[in-house]
């Protein structure tokens, strides 16, 4: 990825002098991510602030910073949260994306999100070892030599 994923706590107001609420918690990341994890093209705008993620179904999705709707294909979309623009790039959830998009099934346990095609649910133990495969620190050195 081009830049971390954000934990993004999406805030709601309760009446005029209401205190703020957190609605959801959700994974931002890069368009850039999303196009290649997906294989499909991202296109910015000249000052980043829009950008056409073309799916490699010919789908055209169009976000815009600070905006919780999407265009996809011309018919507008709520996304979960809006779109976070950081270091020049469009970053939105990728529970959304993931459900939304492709209808994946998504899972989130201690700061781990999991996507897939099947029903699942993450459990702690395996979150723990998707962190540890994902920071080199599973698997050992001579795993070849031991299968």
């Amino acid at each position: 990825m081009t830049g971390n994923a954000i934990r993004w706590e999406k805030l709601k107001y309760h009446g005029l002098n209401g205190g703020e609420k957190v609605r959801g918690i959700y994974t931002c990341v890069p368009l850039t991510f999303l196009a290649e994890a997906f294989d499909g093209e991202c296109e910015y705008s000249k000052d980043t602030l829009t950008a056409v993620l073309t799916l490699k179904d010919g789908r055209k999705m169009q976000f815009a910073r600070g905006s919780i709707g999407c265009v996809t294909d011309q018919e507008l979309t709520a996304m979960y949260c809006e779109a976070l623009h950081r270091d020049g790039e469009l970053y939105v959830s990728a529970e959304w994306f993931a459900k939304y998009a492709y209808n994946l099934q998504v899972s989130e346990c201690d700061g781990v999100i999991y996507i897939t095609d099947h029903f699942s649910e993450l459990s702690l133990n395996m979150a723990d070892l998707i962190r540890d495969i994902l920071n080199d620190k599973a698997v050992p050195d001579n795993y070849d030599e031991m299968i």
